[in-house]
C-alpha cells in the first residue's frame, strides 16, 4: 500500500433497484371488481455509488420514477398482492438501512487506517518526544497489513456483487413473482454485506487495539488538539479554596516552575485529581511530556476515557 490516504474501494457498484409501491387509488373490495378498478403504481429507483469527497464513497439513491400499473382481478388476490407489498416493503427498509449502515461503518474503518499515515508524517518531521521505539515501528506495518486485508475484501466484495444477480426488471404480468424476486434480491444482497462487515469489523478492532497502544507509548506526542481537549477538562481552582480539599495534595509551591502559590492564584487541577499548577506552567508541560510531574498519571488516559480521540 502506498502512503497516500486509503480510499473506499468502489464496492457495491451492481445494486438492486429499489421500488417503492403506493396504493394510490381507493379500490373496491367487492369480488366482482373490474380488472381497471384495482390498480397500484410502482415508483422504481436505482441506487447509484457517488464520490462525495476525496477519500469517502457513498450510496445515495437516484431516482427514476417509472409508474407501472397492476391490475388484480379480485378481493382474494387484492390481499394476497397487498401481503407480498407489506413483505417487499419490510425487505427495501432493511436494504437502506444497511447499506447506511455499511457506508458509515466504512468512513470510520478508512478514518483508523488513514492514522498510519499521521505516523509517518511524525517520523519524517522527528515530532516523536524521542526516537520511536521498535514495536512502535512494528504496529505502522500491522496497520499497513490490515491496509491491504481491507483492500482485498472490498475487492472480492465488489466482485460478489457484479456477479450477482441484481438486475431485477418488475414483470407487469407477473406482479406477485416480481415482488418475490426483488425481496430475494435484497435479502441476498443484506446477508453480503453482513458477512462482508463481520470481516471488517474484525479488522476494525484490530486496528483500535493497535492505535492505543501506539497513543500510550511514551515517545507518542500529544496534538496541540488533544492538548486543548484535555486542558479544558481539568478544573480551575482559586489557590486559597484548595486548602478546603481533602482529596488535593497540600502543596506551597509549583513543582514545573517552583514558584510560591499566591492566595488568589488561579491553579489548574491535574487529570490525576491530586496535584495543581499554574496554568502556563503546565501547558508548557504537557506539550513535553503527558504526565503528571508528581505521580505520573498520563493525560493519554484521558483520551479514551472521555472518548477524545
Amino acid at each position: 500500500m502506498s502512503n497516500s490516504n486509503v480510499r473506499n474501494t468502489n464496492v457495491i457498484n451492481n445494486l438492486p433497484r429499489n421500488r417503492i409501491v403506493n396504493n394510490d387509488n381507493n379500490t373496491n373490495n367487492n369480488n366482482n371488481n373490474n380488472n381497471n378498478n384495482n390498480l397500484y403504481n410502482v415508483s422504481k429507483s436505482r441506487p447509484s455509488l457517488t464520490n462525495k469527497s476525496s477519500n469517502t464513497n457513498t450510496l445515495n439513491p437516484k431516482n427514476n420514477v417509472l409508474t407501472i400499473k397492476i391490475q388484480v382481478s379480485n378481493h382474494d388476490e387484492y390481499i394476497q398482492m397487498n401481503r407480498l407489498y407489506d413483505d417487499y416493503k419490510k425487505a427495501l427498509e432493511k436494504y437502506k438501512n444497511k447499506i447506511e449502515e455499511f457506508n458509515s461503518f466504512i468512513k470510520k474503518l478508512v478514518e483508523k487506517l488513514n492514522f498510519k499515515n499521521e505516523l509517518i508524517k511524525l517520523i519524517k518531521n522527528k515530532l516523536f518526544i524521542r526516537s520511536p521505539t521498535r514495536s512502535l515501528i512494528d504496529n505502522i506495518k500491522k496497520i499497513a497489513d490490515l491496509s491491504i486485508e481491507y483492500y482485498n475484501i472490498t475487492l472480492d466484495l465488489n466482485e460478489k456483487i457484479k456477479n450477482s444477480n441484481t438486475n431485477f426488471k418488475f414483470d407487469e404480468k407477473n406482479p406477485k413473482s416480481s415482488f418475490k424476486k426483488g425481496i430475494d434480491i435484497y435479502n441476498n444482497f443484506i446477508k453480503l454485506l453482513n458477512d462482508n462487515l463481520y470481516e471488517l469489523k474484525k479488522i476494525y478492532n484490530k486496528l483500535s487495539d493497535i492505535q492505543k497502544e501506539i497513543i500510550m507509548d511514551d515517545c507518542y506526542p500529544l496534538s496541540k488538539e488533544h492538548q486543548e481537549k484535555i486542558l479544558s477538562r481539568m478544573k480551575n481552582i482559586l489557590f486559597k479554596n484548595v486548602k478546603k480539599s481533602h482529596e488535593i495534595v497540600q502543596e506551597n509551591n509549583c513543582i514545573i516552575c517552583l514558584a510560591d502559590f499566591k492566595e488568589n492564584d488561579m491553579v489548574k487541577l491535574f487529570s490525576c485529581g491530586k496535584h495543581i499548577y499554574h496554568e502556563n506552567c503546565i501547558k508548557l508541560w504537557i506539550n513535553q511530556n503527558p504526565k503528571c510531574p508528581l505521580c505520573k498519571y498520563s493525560l493519554k488516559n484521558d483520551l479514551f476515557k472521555y472518548n477524545l480521540y
